[in-house]
């Protein structure tokens, strides 16, 4: 289905916005094995009427190597993933004129099958970045389900929150539960309540 192997030392590669797809399509149904191994080798725009990878049924399980590579979300879509369970993303840039949503991650389960829904290294929210909700990552805090960002960046001319009328909103997280290490924002955070410029409200965190 992709280039590669799916391990470790020779990822499936994702070279286009099709390749996204299929990958969305095969998480959706089941297809894609725990800890599989993905890298992106090439800039990459999201296609119009994107909806994340992972639903609630079958969420994303992988791991996600950026490469250092530029990931476009169109203005009005929505981000890159959207359930996750034990994965990681790590090494992207995102841009988006206007992220419908979180900018990295939509929701994640707060559940007992899942106790580290994702790991998050190296990446960046380009400057010109708007995000209708938090910088990277949405969904509800608890202390079941610890989030790991580390060595990220929202850089300055990122506004968070464009509509103004968010709750729970921050650069990093909303409702955060987990571990934020090493990372800084730029960016300019609006909301109504529980706004922060690191995490809007802080669980177990």
């Amino acid at each position: 289905v992709f280039e590669g192997q799916g391990t470790k030392e020779n990822p499936y590669q994702i070279s286009t916005a099709a390749d996204l797809t299929k990958l969305k399509k095969r998480v959706k149904a089941g297809k894609i094995p725990e800890n599989t191994y993905f890298v992106l080798t090439d800039d990459i725009t999201l296609p119009e009427g994107w909806t994340p990878i992972g639903i609630k049924t079958s969420k994303f399980q992988g791991n996600l190597d950026g490469d250092n590579h530029l990931l476009t979300v169109p203005k009005g879509e929505k981000c890159l993933l959207g359930y996750v369970a034990d994965s990681t993303l790590k090494n992207l840039n995102i841009y988006g004129e206007q992220i419908a949503s979180d900018g990295v991650v939509c929701n994640y389960e707060v559940d007992h099958s899942s106790r580290n829904p994702i790991k998050i290294d190296n990446v960046t929210l380009k400057a010109g970045t708007q995000t209708l909700k938090s910088g990277f990552i949405g969904g509800y805090a608890s202390g079941q389900n610890q989030i790991t960002i580390t060595n990220s960046t929202v850089e300055k001319g990122v506004v968070i929150g464009y509509d103004k009328a968010q709750s729970n909103i921050g650069s990093f997280g909303g409702d955060f539960n987990g571990t934020i290490e090493n990372c800084v924002s730029y960016a300019d955070v609006y909301g109504t309540k529980y706004v922060g410029g690191i995490s809007g409200n802080k669980g177990q965190s």
